[in-house]
């Protein structure tokens, strides 16, 4: 965060979660790429790569890298690439209803 990276996403991005329900972040399973390690990848897309974060998506990121609680996802990873944020986390199970 804060700033253009330019380091390739260790993550594989695979289908969207069309159920998610946000409409500033878009849901993604994936895997590691090393590893094959089934996650969860958030993304936020901006309306263009000049435009700064919200100063709440940078906070949200910030908090949940040292969030630790058996109720909340895991962080894993974040980077932003091009007008993108991506937030890797463990994975997002499937909530029956």
């Amino acid at each position: 965060m804060g700033g253009q990276q330019s380091r390739a996403l260790p993550f594989e991005v695979g289908e969207k979660v069309e159920d998610f329900g946000s409409a500033y972040w878009k849901l993604y399973r994936g895997k590691g790429i090393e590893d094959g390690a089934p996650v969860s990848i958030f993304v936020y897309k901006r309306s263009s790569p000049e435009q700064a974060l919200p100063p709440l998506v940078e906070n949200c990121v910030r908090k949940l890298k040292t969030l630790r609680h058996p109720n909340v996802l895991r962080y894993i990873d974040s980077m932003e690439i091009e007008d993108s944020l991506y937030v890797v986390t463990e994975e997002v199970p499937r909530l029956l209803i």
